[in-house]
This record gives C-alpha cells, sequence and structure tokens, in this order.
C-alpha cells in the first residue's frame, strides 16, 4: 500500500503494551492492527489499557472468529473498528 509503513510488529499483548505505552521514544503507529483472541492478554483489554494512556492511534480490531464474538467488547474498549481475518483488501494498482 503506498504511503503505508510498518512502525513495529510484535506477537503478544504485552509487547504490544510495552511498545505503545512505555516506550514514549518509540514511533506511534497512526493504526495499531491488533489481534483481539491474543494468548496472555486479550486484544480488547490490551486497547482498553492503551486508551488509559493515550487516544492518539486508532485502534483496528482483527479476528479469525466471528465478530460478533468481539464487536461490543471492541466498543467498548475504545477501538476504532474490527475486521475479519477473511476478509482481503483491494488495493488500487497503477497501470
Amino acid at each position: 500500500m503506498a504511503g503505508a509503513k510498518v512502525v513495529w510488529a510484535v506477537e503478544s499483548g504485552a509487547q504490544a503494551l510495552h511498545h505503545r505505552v512505555y516506550e514514549s521514544d518509540n514511533a506511534a503507529p497512526d493504526v495499531l492492527l491488533l489481534d483481539m483472541p491474543l494468548t496472555d492478554i486479550l486484544g480488547p483489554d490490551v486497547c482498553r489499557r492503551i486508551r488509559e494512556t493515550q487516544d492518539a492511534t486508532a485502534i483496528l480490531g482483527i479476528t479469525s472468529y466471528s465478530l460478533d464474538h468481539y464487536r461490543q467488547m471492541a466498543i467498548d474498549s475504545g477501538a476504532q473498528g474490527l475486521i475479519a481475518k477473511s476478509v482481503t483488501p483491494s488495493l488500487a494498482r497503477d497501470s
């Protein structure tokens, strides 16, 4: 995607919290793509803890489970959206 850049990637909720909340010198992403069913801390809990410290980063939850399962949790935790992993964005390509 033109103009998009991955600032950092992690594999656990604890790592995401560490990067976004505790490393103030770390580049703040415009959007955080957050897996909802993380193994260590649920995505909605990570989102809520980030929201307790700042609201500059948009948080988009993603899951392979039913959206109905996480919808209200995503709303209550302060996420801006929730998408299914089965959704593949179409990217416009220059001819």
